[in-house]
């Protein structure tokens, strides 16, 4: 594996990014609809397309790392017997 320079995990920055992409392309959604439903109805846009826009980001973050051979699923220790 190659090693990271700061903490952050790179996939939960795209992960993140994709979140806010969609929570921005749903506020855009809720101005070209004319605003109706008041807040309630944004809240419910912006937030549904963020949660879209972060699976989209992961599917999309492990196929690369797939690609690149790296372990996408968590690894889990084998517990000794007593």
């Amino acid at each position: 594996m190659a090693s990271r320079k700061s903490g952050i995990n790179p996939r939960a920055v795209q992960v993140a990014l994709g979140a806010l992409l969609g929570f921005v392309w749903g506020t855009i959604m809720w101005l070209v609809m004319g605003q109706d439903g008041g807040g309630r109805l944004w809240i419910y846009i912006a937030m549904t397309t963020a949660m879209i826009g972060s699976g989209v980001a992961a599917f999309f973050g492990a196929a690369n790392a797939r690609k690149r051979g790296e372990r996408i699923t968590p690894s889990m220790r084998r517990r000794k017997d007593r």
